[in-house]
């Protein structure tokens, strides 16, 4: 727990007082009730202030200890699955609108996004995918010598990891309700580093949240989301040339063109290597009763 500067000089304070001041070797030493100690052994004397007052101290500390329980206690309610439908619907809304635009979220060079992607990312030995042959000892279906995957599928393996984003630009976003469903106020909990990004995410929040008062939340009025943005850039796809069985042996490749199907409007496009993409991720990390 941290606490705070001073609180922690109010303690020494009062620890020093009831131990009192070290035997006097002279009649000079400091006597109980002094505002100083250490000087009769002859260390420079410190000011131990007798109180301090009460807007200096406040409540803070305990304040945040509060704070940290409730969210410990909210994180293990979204945790175990236990979260009302309406919030549920709220988390998918916020997921399918919060698009902010790539110059927001990172001003990094395309060439430099996509070495990084690559050397960050790139697989550690063999490639594997869910739909490898399994190999056979004394050989492979496709007559591979046993124990060697396909390199297609290792060529694929490669492209998806080489696509994952390097770095997640996210804020924590806290919603409180009134009683009645609508919002009462809306903050940045936790800000990105990026007040342009932070200020995105909260409107983002605020219009899914304002289109209704929201019901079915079991009376759990706050509620806290971790908005997350990120830019990939496309790397160039490729295929191994060569039969399954001339595959092992090296005989070059070729790029390929990948089509990508879009469901929210049925639209099918044409994936262009080099360019910039966007990766969103909204989650819903905290729920709790009103304080």
């Amino acid at each position: 727990m941290r606490v705070h500067p001073m609180l922690w000089v109010a303690l020494m304070a009062s620890v020093a007082r009831a131990e009192g001041p070290p035997p006097a070797a002279n009649p000079g030493a400091a006597a109980p009730g002094s505002a100083t100690t250490g000087a009769a052994a002859g260390r420079k004397p410190v000011l131990l202030p007798s109180s301090l007052p009460a807007d200096v101290l406040g409540e803070a500390p305990a304040s945040r200890v509060q704070q940290d329980a409730r969210d410990a206690a909210g994180a293990a309610l979204v945790a175990s699955g236990r979260v009302p439908p309406g919030w549920r619907r709220v988390e998918r809304g916020i997921r399918d609108t919060y698009h902010p635009p790539l110059e927001a979220v990172s001003s990094a060079p395309p060439a430099s996004l996509l070495v990084r992607q690559a050397l960050r990312n790139a697989p550690a030995g063999p490639a594997r995918t869910r739909n490898e042959p399994v190999p056979v000892p004394g050989g492979g279906p496709d007559g591979e010598p046993a124990g060697v995957l396909d390199l297609e599928e290792q060529f694929e393996a490669s492209h998806q990891a080489t696509r994952r984003p390097i770095e997640w630009r996210s804020v924590e976003i806290e919603a409180r309700l009134q009683p009645d469903g609508d919002v009462e106020a809306l903050r940045v909990a936790r800000a990105s580093g990026s007040a342009r990004l932070d200020q995105i995410a909260l409107e983002a929040v605020g219009r899914v949240l304002r289109q209704g008062p929201l019901r079915e939340i079991d009376d759990l009025r706050v509620a806290r989301f971790r908005v997350s943005a990120a830019v990939v850039v496309v790397p160039l796809d490729v295929n191994p040339l060569g039969t399954p069985q001339s595959r092992a042996r090296g005989r070059g490749a070729v790029a390929k063109l990948r089509f990508n199907f879009d469901e929210t409007n049925g639209s099918v496009k044409a994936e262009k290597p080099f360019s910039e993409e966007l990766r969103t991720d909204v989650r819903l990390i905290s729920l709790s009763k009103a304080p």
